[in-house]
């Protein structure tokens, strides 16, 4: 990941619009009882289309909004709308079945089916650049064989793990792996799903392995609460185990880890959510025992301003404008409550409790041509540093009202017609890891807004495309241009290419 922060900037609500359209199969036949999602900045909606496939969802304020489309197996990639004030958009769903991907787990010596491993479906995430995020998890039968269902068309990475994690040192253990036969993500081979297609026959082989224990030993403020150790793989994350702790027991045994990296936490809980929290990263070798001692760190307060230059706070509808800022955890899984964003008001100070540990940020709330040009924790620049938010710390960040933005339309490269639906990606010619994405309508038009003014290459794909694979082809392909503050730099590109 290239930055710690990641700021997603949505339009703020303004006005009341609708959404409505049809859903359709890919042939072009009403599907009913199909549901459709509207998610926006500050709303959650949904609708059930009628026998005709048609649907409304009204009462929308002006803004920015994800719309979903799904009938049991079947599903459509999201469309972005932006709805100006008392705006109607059109939209059609030609939603696609679903795919599977099935073989069997065996091992390397005797080739005989294993039972019980769990196989995970990976697939680059659609938010973070580097990043991965589950579609799929399922465990192999007595034979061996396994089936993730419900796939999305795409490409995916299987990993294979032993799951059994025990408070003893009985049972046969297997190494990681990712298919066909490597060690991390990045030596896997994808696997490609077509559109209502099963993949299979694919057969992954792992190799036996010693599992070793790590005993935790817990601190004595914390043995009187709800307490539960977590074994989380810190690559992915991705959680392996959680195993209970007994009210007043000193330590916990975990066995049948095998050699690698680990994130041990253990979570404290009183009423419906965690107290108290510590974390350690530790390494297991062949052979080798070992102990880690972990105590209960309560939540502790962060402060922070997110100020408005002198010139803007004249105007007297910015000042009072509201931030809804989430700060999630990157370096584990985070808790419920975590997820949920706290409201901030700009020019007035702030205050939220969270664990020590390190975060990337979310906020909602700005419109252009206002974006959040610097965020810092004392001289970590967290916009574009990685760093630490500790306990007590103070962030502060200011706003500024010189971004540009990118409009067009997307066309097919072939026939040279609008392009419905399709991914559009503007990369800095700087940072080119630091992509945005944005999507087309149904009439190939695109707008991407709050922009940092600077040099960028647009290109575009079709709305399934592998995000991994727009994001590199960004980097070398695509319309150079140069987006100004407060400007709009328009500029049509193809898909296609």
């Amino acid at each position: 990941m290239n930055t710690l922060f990641t700021l997603a900037l949505t339009a703020l609500i303004l006005g009341a619009g609708e959404v409505t359209g049809v859903v359709v199969t890919a042939s072009g036949t009403p599907i009913p009882d199909a549901t459709v999602k509207v998610f926006g900045a500050e709303t959650a909606k949904q609708a059930v289309t009628a026998h005709d496939g048609r649907f409304r969802i009204a009462s929308l304020a002006a803004g920015e909004y994800n719309v979903f489309a799904s009938e049991n197996n079947r599903y459509t990639s999201p469309k972005l709308v932006r709805l100006a004030e008392n705006q109607h958009a059109e939209l059609v769903f030609k939603l696609r079945r679903t795919g599977s991907i099935s073989g069997a787990v065996i091992s390397d010596k005797d080739r005989r089916g294993l039972t019980g491993m769990r196989v995970t479906a990976w697939q680059s995430s659609e938010k973070l650049a580097g990043e991965f995020e589950i579609r799929g998890v399922a465990q192999t039968n007595e034979n061996g064989d396994f089936s993730i269902e419900d796939l999305r068309p795409g490409r995916y990475f299987l990993e294979v793990r032993s799951p059994v994690i025990t408070t003893n040192d009985g049972g046969p253990r297997w190494r990681r792996v990712f298919y066909p036969a490597g060690e991390t993500i990045v030596d896997a081979s994808p696997v490609e799903l077509l559109e209502g297609v099963n993949a299979g026959g694919i057969r992954i082989a792992v190799e036996g392995a010693v599992g070793q224990c790590v005993t935790v030993e817990v601190g004595a403020a914390a043995r009187s609460d709800r307490r539960v150790l977590s074994i989380l793989d810190p690559d992915l994350p991705q959680s392996i185990a959680e195993l209970p702790i007994a009210p007043s027991v000193p330590s916990v045994k975990a066995c049948g880890l095998i050699e690698g990296s680990y994130l041990l936490r253990l979570s404290v809980f009183r009423g419906t959510g965690p107290a108290a929290m510590d974390s350690s990263r530790i390494s297991v070798r062949r052979g080798k025992d070992s102990t880690v001692r972990l105590n209960a760190v309560p939540k502790c307060r962060i402060t922070g301003l997110i100020q408005l230059p002198e010139e803007l706070g004249k105007d007297e509808t910015i000042p009072a404008l509201r931030l809804a800022v989430s700060l999630h955890p990157v370096d584990r899984l985070p808790y419920p409550d975590e997820l949920k964003p706290f409201s901030i008001t700009l020019n007035q100070p702030f205050q939220v409790e969270v664990f020590a540990g390190e975060y990337r940020a979310e906020i909602n709330g700005l419109r252009p041509p206002l974006r959040v040009k610097s965020l810092a924790a004392g001289n970590t620049n967290l916009l574009t540093n990685r760093g630490v938010l500790a306990c007590g710390a103070e962030l502060k960040g200011d706003v500024a009202a010189d971004s540009g933005e990118v409009s067009g339309q997307v066309t097919d490269s072939a026939t040279g017609k609008p392009h419905p639906f399709a991914r559009v990606v503007l990369a800095p010619k700087d940072s080119p890891g630091d992509v945005l994405i944005s999507a087309a309508d149904q009439n190939g038009q695109f707008r991407i807004l709050r922009v940092p003014p600077g040099k960028y290459r647009l290109s575009a794909g079709d709305e399934d495309d592998d995000l991994a694979d727009l994001r590199n082809r960004s980097k070398s392909r695509g319309d150079e241009l140069e987006v100004t503050a407060r400007g709009n730099a328009t500029r049509n590109t193809n898909v296609g290419r």
